[in-house]
């Protein structure tokens, strides 16, 4: 049986899949950074677990590639993952959900 060497999607958007993915990491399976914007877009999911799992997600490719380089959307410039993440997991400190924040809290 083949075993996949890096991981570059996220499968769904369901935590559990979020939370597979970073227990594949513990296990020397490479996630790769291009699944950092993916978990960004999912900080803004409906559903709060979902919400949850991807700041853990986001705050654990921050620590793997700090020093990438990651554009700002909203102009021409760029900045370190580490500092977008940092400002990001920051903001989801005052979103709706109570289980959110304390996320965001402990990873911040």
């Amino acid at each position: 049986m083949r075993r996949a060497s890096s991981v570059t999607t996220l499968p769904t958007r369901t935590p559990g899949s979020i939370k597979a993915m970073l227990q594949l990491h513990e296990r020397r399976m490479k996630i790769q950074q291009t699944i950092y914007d993916q978990a960004c877009r999912l900080l803004c999911d409906d559903y709060e677990q979902v919400c949850s799992a991807a700041v853990q997600m986001v705050f654990f490719l921050s620590q793997l590639y700090p020093e990438s380089i990651v554009p700002i959307p909203s102009s021409n410039e760029q900045v370190h993952l580490v500092n977008n993440s940092f400002g990001k997991i920051s903001h989801m400190v005052s979103d709706g959900s109570w289980v959110v924040r304390v996320q965001a809290a402990k990873t911040g």
